[in-house]
């Protein structure tokens, strides 16, 4: 005669889980700061065009943070991130202003020094072991060094330079590219994580690297 066991209960997620607030707490932090501004100021922070402002001027710097999301989903943080945005930016003015490159060919470059600083970032921490915190942090330091050396610690200035706006001055709806750049690449991000076996393995990594 055979028992059969009980079979244990499967936990099933629910469908409301992505609402709570461990998994979007940073959201629920920053509709209450809105909240409060809203409430002190009315007349000012809750009018549209206070909305479209605060969302013009953080599109870059979301854009930046949203390039941190994959490191820290993998367990590592980037450091140099700062360097790496100077020495792109100053690369793609130096082009500009002195020589005759598109500014296609401009920021193409500088996409491809973004790619090589990453990758040698890669080889740091992946291959020489080295802890991302201070492989990243000496990457800064000499990426900070590098912006110096290419602009000759002066600031670059050209008429050049009002070409390469031209990927940001549109508006739709009053908000400037950016913000729908910032948009796109976080819905990418989204779909990358959490839709794609990739997105699983850097969640794998960042819970447990062994």
């Amino acid at each position: 005669m055979t028992v059969e066991a009980n079979p244990v209960p499967v936990r099933t997620s629910s469908r409301w889980n992505w609402v709570s607030f461990s998994y979007i707490g940073a959201v629920y932090v920053w509709a209450l700061i809105i909240a409060i501004f809203w409430y002190m100021e009315p007349s000012t922070f809750g009018s549209t065009q206070t909305v479209r402002d605060v969302l013009n001027q953080g599109a870059v710097t979301g854009l930046v943070a949203l390039a941190l999301v994959v490191p820290m989903s993998a367990g590592v943080f980037d450091l140099s991130i700062g360097g790496t945005l100077g020495v792109t930016s100053v690369t793609t003015a130096k082009l500009l202003a002195d020589t005759s490159v598109s500014p296609t060919t401009a920021v193409t470059v500088a996409l491809l020094i973004g790619l090589g600083i990453g990758l040698v970032n890669a080889l740091i921490v992946v291959v020489f072991k080295i802890d991302a915190f201070i492989g990243t942090l000496a990457m800064m330091s000499l990426l900070g060094a590098l912006t110096l050396l290419i602009s000759g610690n002066k600031t670059i200035a050209s008429e050049r330079l009002f070409e390469i706006t031209q990927i940001a001055r549109f508006k739709v709806l009053g908000v400037t590219a950016p913000v729908l750049y910032l948009m796109a690449v976080a819905l990418i991000l989204w779909y990358l994580l959490e839709h794609t076996a990739t997105g699983r393995y850097i969640y794998a990594i960042g819970f447990s690297r062994d």
